[in-house]
């Protein structure tokens, strides 16, 4: 079941499926249009992920061969030049597999060319040996592998190997050799030596794991990884075969990182990166500042400040003493950042996990955490994370917790559902709380004082009313939009809002 839940959140969906096979033939027609006419083109082939189908969800990266007869710098240059939509072009030279690698951007979509020689065979030559992978990968393995590539992929991606020291089509060799994904860990757990050699051919030097170019032998595609990364991936294997919930809460975290990290690039310091919906944000800011502006020159903790902005918002420093913290190092950088901009002195962010609050026992007044107890692994962790907001807060302080609620989703689909409207998907990269998670807290020394719905309002007009109004124009509802701000400032009625806010007394 576990391994279930896993895909479930790492396959890619349709609309990224539909969005590489798109890009990956525009892509082709591209490069065909441009390199047609020179006397010395063969033909472009697709390699990697986006030619095998077997992509992990996030995935924004084609790779591709440009085979010729006769390769001239110059014209391969200039040619690739004049390709419409690629961007960013970066030439990296010869390569041991190829006479020239480029990376570049096409239609949002990281972009990796090399040129290969059309001589010789896939047994004699690494660049195309490397033309052949995808091939050997579809025949070899197929569809009905597709899981076991992928939990393999999320297996070395947990511990940073994959991307890094092991490629995909290393990783495909490696579950076809042993039949499974769970053959695969369990071989890695026993610390069984891993050398597989479909050409018969390697006569290289015998790295900690030997995985060779499966037709020609010329080369190693695992030589980077070392004897630690090989002790790593044991005491990994070991972990996920006696716990798989490890397993999902690692892979969970990893894509929570990713997930960050891309809203980083795209929002930088501005107010969306801790949450594009600006409106609801302010709405649920003004509510928390109500809750702790009234209690002055006291210590404040907001646990999960992303880049700080609701932090400034919701405090008001100079009526507290403000603490921030994040688990993300680029978001408390950029909270930093804007505290020196607002001139704010009685304001500190730093690195922190929820699970493990870098503060002394009850030495905080008020400990809030705004949307970010949902983004925590599983259950057991945010089990953890309400244990430590107790340990740090003061007999008789108040704890707020303002976040995404399992059942919240359900009553709004049912609405959509009622108007015609497609249901709202669960964000992947957390776990909304279910209702009676919070009031269970007592049991972690807090007492539950109240639950408030008070984004029921700003819901249903938002994601009910407007979109059904727009759907006949086929038009969609902006988040940022003036009828949103409008709607945030309504008073709150009923029970179908997707965030709520707790209320809990520390006994």
């Amino acid at each position: 079941m576990t391994y279930d839940e896993i895909l479930s959140l790492i396959s890619p969906t349709p609309e990224e499926r539909y969005r590489i096979e798109k890009s990956r033939e525009l892509l082709l027609e591209a490069i065909e249009e441009r390199f047609q006419g020179n006397k010395n083109y063969s033909h472009t082939t697709v390699i990697g992920s986006a030619a095998t189908g077997n992509f992990l969800r996030g995935y924004r990266d084609i790779d591709a061969l440009i085979l010729l007869n006769y390769y001239n710098a110059e014209s391969f240059r200039r040619t690739i030049k004049n390709i419409g939509g690629l961007e960013q072009i970066d030439f990296r030279g010869r390569k041991m597999t190829v006479e020239d690698k480029v990376d570049a951007r096409y239609n949002h979509f990281d972009v990796s060319i090399g040129a290969v020689l059309l001589s010789g065979s896939p047994e004699s030559s690494l660049g195309l040996d490397m033309e052949q992978h995808p091939t050997f990968t579809i025949t070899k393995l197929g569809e009905s592998k597709r899981s076991d590539i992928l939990l393999s992929k999320q297996f070395f991606k947990n511990i940073g190997l994959y991307g890094e020291k092991l490629g995909g089509f290393t990783i495909e060799q490696m579950v076809l050799f042993y039949g499974s994904f769970d053959k695969l860990i369990r071989a890695i757990k026993n610390g069984d030596r891993i050398y597989i050699d479909f050409s018969g051919k390697y006569r290289g030097e015998r790295t900690p794991i030997v995985i060779s170019y499966p037709f020609c032998g010329l080369d190693n595609l695992a030589k980077k990884v070392d004897e630690r990364d090989l002790f790593i991936s044991r005491e990994y294997a070991s972990k996920v075969l006696s716990d798989p919930e490890q397993f999902l809460e690692d892979t969970r975290r990893v894509m929570n990182k990713d997930f960050w990290l891309k809203r980083a690039v795209k929002y930088k310091d501005s107010e969306e990166f801790g949450f594009p919906d600006i409106h609801l944000n302010h709405r649920e800011n003004r509510i928390m500042r109500k809750k702790v502006n009234p209690y002055s020159h006291k210590k404040v903790l907001d646990v999960g400040c992303a880049n700080g902005y609701s932090t400034i918002a919701i405090s008001r420093p100079g009526d507290n003493f403000i603490w921030g913290i994040d688990a993300s190092i680029e978001a408390i950088e950029m909270a930093n950042r804007l505290k020196k901009e607002k001139g704010f002195k009685d304001l500190t962010f730093q690195v922190g996990q929820m699970t493990e609050i870098p503060f002394d026992s009850e030495y905080f007044d008020i400990v809030y955490a705004k949307r970010s107890l949902s983004n925590l692994p599983s259950i057991r962790e945010q089990k953890k994370a309400i244990k430590e907001i107790s340990r740090v807060t003061k007999m008789g302080g108040h704890v707020y917790i303002f976040d995404l609620v399992m059942e919240g989703y359900q009553r709004l689909n049912r609405l959509r559902n009622i108007f015609g409207l497609d249901e709202i998907e669960l964000p992947f990269h957390c776990i909304p709380i279910k209702e009676d998670f919070i009031k269970t807290a007592v049991d972690n020394g807090l007492r539950f004082e109240r639950e408030e719905d008070l984004t029921s309002t700003y819901y249903f007009m938002s994601r009910v009313l407007y979109p059904s109004l727009l759907k006949p124009f086929r038009k969609q509802a902006r988040s940022n939009s003036l009828p949103n701000q409008l709607f945030s400032m309504l008073p709150s009625f009923r029970n179908i809002g997707v965030s709520k806010l707790y209320t809990l007394l520390k006994k």
